[in-house]
């Protein structure tokens, strides 16, 4: 039997999700509904659906006709295309990590920190180097000493990050995604990583969610997202940072990485390393003064 991939293009973020909620209420039910932003310089965004059953032609016809969009659907011929998946997609090696899914298991060597990540439709399989710019950021960290034990997570994919930090320093971490799909593989994936006690993800918009608010004072805040989201949330992330905690900021393009950081250097945040991995940047950045609530951006 045959999957069905259902795949558009929308000129914003509100417009994708909703279309995604929609297909979400389709019988036959897809089987994993994702939201994303593909453009972040036209603002573009793309929704698409996995279905193991043809999807209503009806119903999509509708959405189409709603929101001026065009659909492309794929039949995706039945050859155990997620086992494919995984036996294509190569392991991540970036010391002291190993991330790969089950199917290379068995080959990881004893020196390395191992996260099993399977291919899903939630965002990051690790090979972005986005993603790699964050290992090396947590690496950074551990060698010069520093040893987190509250981190938030914002934007965890498939919790990556998050389960890094459980396994680098034995942090208590709340990872978190606007993505519900994301978040539904993020629990997966820290509970068969051994991370459950240790990290707890969300569903939420940035930081904003209760039992984020009532922790703060983290001593690190991951945030791989993009330049603008980074931007909006400056002031957000400032206030949930401990004075000497850390912030590792990814998902920027090299040409927009000064924009960001000035931000962030107005916030009394200061830099303790940059990587970038091609046209790439991260920063990990380090807070040096409490939050100044006046401060507009």
């Amino acid at each position: 039997m045959s999957s069905f991939s259902v795949i558009a293009s929308l000129p914003n973020k509100e417009q994708a999700e909703a279309v995604g909620k929609a297909m979400e209420r389709f019988v036959p039910q897809p089987i994993g509904v994702g939201v994303c932003e593909i453009d972040e310089i036209s603002g573009d965004w793309e929704v698409s659906g996995l279905f193991l059953k043809k999807p209503d032609p009806i119903k999509l016809h509708i959405l189409e006709v709603y929101f001026s969009l065009k659909f492309l659907i794929s039949n995706i011929p039945d050859h155990d295309w997620i086992d494919k998946v995984n036996r294509d997609l190569k392991p991540v090696i970036e010391p002291p990590y190993m991330i790969s899914g089950s199917y290379y298991s068995s080959e990881i060597p004893n020196n390395k920190k191992a996260i099993i990540i399977e291919a899903a439709m939630a965002f990051g399989t690790g090979h972005h180097s986005t993603t790699i710019g964050c290992l090396r950021a947590l690496s950074f960290l551990n060698k010069i000493g520093v040893f987190p034990k509250r981190v938030a997570d914002v934007g965890c994919g498939t919790g990556i990050l998050a389960i890094a930090c459980s396994k680098t320093f034995g942090a208590k971490v709340i990872a978190s995604d606007i993505d519900y799909i994301a978040t539904q593989t993020a629990r997966k994936n820290i509970k068969a990583n051994g991370s459950a006690l240790s990290v707890l993800a969300l569903e939420a918009k940035g930081l904003n969610h209760y039992l984020i608010n009532s922790s703060k004072n983290f001593d690190l805040v991951l945030a791989n997202i993009l330049a603008k989201p980074l931007k909006r949330m400056a002031l957000e992330i400032k206030e949930n940072v401990k004075i000497g905690g850390h912030i590792v900021l990814s998902g920027i393009l090299v040409k927009q990485i000064n924009s960001v950081e000035a931000i962030y250097f107005s916030l009394g945040f200061r830099r303790m390393k940059k990587i970038k991995i091609g046209e790439w940047a991260c920063v990990v950045l380090k807070n040096f003064c409490r939050s100044k609530k006046k401060n507009k951006l």
